[in-house]
């Protein structure tokens, strides 16, 4: 188990396949950590009881989820930083360390799909619900040619879900583009 180095936490390790796509969700869940995986398919819900997980919905409404690599931008429980300078500087520890395993993980993919406001906005810089569903572009990730915005996928109970059917059809459209693109160049 990876360790953060500026809290010490255990940190989750990414789902990583062959293929060039990566799904970055925000934040690690509870469920996660109870199941020390990332997008895990089933958990408690907030009053004990065993439930699918939004994961869950969302390899349904995408029914190919075993070709992405998978990772979240937190890879554990961030601290909450408090007001003194040393928690301040703990947490922002933790974000760098975050932000510096998402570049190393996602660094060489072509697709990458973004899920989840605050992960948005650090990579591509662009308010979240502005952008769902269209190609952007990160400078922290320059290599990478298509980043496409989504909701949150652990909110997707609780919000209209055409946002995210939209992005995933952009999603699929690029996938369908680019296989076909390096089965060309084969």
């Amino acid at each position: 188990m990876p360790i953060c180095s500026s809290c010490g936490k255990g940190t989750l390790s990414p789902i990583i396949k062959s293929k060039p796509y990566l799904i970055i969700k925000e934040i690690v869940t509870q469920n996660e950590i109870d199941s020390d995986t990332v997008f895990v398919q089933h958990g408690k819900n907030r009053y004990g009881k065993e439930e699918h997980s939004s994961s869950y919905y969302l390899n349904k409404e995408m029914g190919m989820m075993g070709v992405f690599s998978m990772t979240n931008l937190y890879m554990h429980i961030p601290p909450k930083g408090g007001r003194s300078k040393e928690g301040k500087e703990m947490a922002q520890g933790c974000m760098d360390y975050s932000v510096n395993e998402v570049i190393r993980i996602a660094k060489d993919m072509k697709i990458i799909f973004m899920m989840g406001a605050g992960v948005i906005k650090l990579f591509t810089g662009y308010n979240a619900s502005s952008v769902y569903g269209l190609i952007c572009k990160s400078e922290l990730l320059p290599n990478v040619p298509v980043i496409i915005p989504s909701p949150n996928s652990d909110k997707i109970m609780a919000q209209p879900i055409g946002e995210l059917r939209n992005s995933l059809r952009i999603l699929a459209e690029k996938i369908k583009s680019y296989e076909q693109y390096t089965l060309i160049g084969a």
